[in-house]
């Protein structure tokens, strides 16, 4: 495994790997993991246990060398991630814009209904002028009588 280009996850600098040595006493976890036998020469009291880790060269950043491919895709996450925040606005950008055209053609729609109407009332109007106009008089008749007969009784 190589573990070259192998970048912090915290600060983007390059890691290096180092061999990290740990004394646990035998009621920490890690202590388990160890035979118990060997380490009672020393004393009985303490477990010595070596590791390898990747060590940020800038702030510190400690990782286990096996997780170490855990790592270096961080940066290119960065990189997708703003590929995907670019996609989703150019498609929020294009939904805007064909929502906008969908509003322009409902609005000529509209216009065009409303336009058909007009014209159809037009048509009706002219042709039957002669019935609306007496339909007309006879309300102007109506009106004429019920004004006449209310100002009766004004005085």
């Amino acid at each position: 495994m190589s573990l070259e280009g192998n970048r912090c996850a915290n600060c983007g600098a390059r890691m290096r790997l180092v061999n990290v040595t740990k004394i646990n006493t035998f009621r920490t976890p890690e202590a388990s993991q160890y035979d118990v036998s060997v380490s009672r020469r020393n004393g009985g009291n303490f477990v010595q246990s070596s590791s390898r880790e990747l060590l940020c060269t800038c702030c510190g950043y400690r990782i286990p060398a096996g997780k170490a491919k855990a790592v270096k895709p961080k940066k290119e996450k960065k990189v997708k991630e703003t590929v995907r925040e670019k996609e989703t606005t150019q498609k929020d950008t294009s939904r805007k814009a064909i929502e906008k055209r969908n509003d322009r053609i409902i609005f000529w729609i509209k216009l065009l209904m409303f336009l058909a109407v007009v014209a159809v009332t037009a048509y009706f109007a002219y042709q039957y002028r002669d019935v609306i106009m007496g339909y007309y008089n006879q309300i102007v008749d109506i009106v004429n009588k019920v004004t006449s007969f209310v100002d009766r009784f004004k005085k």
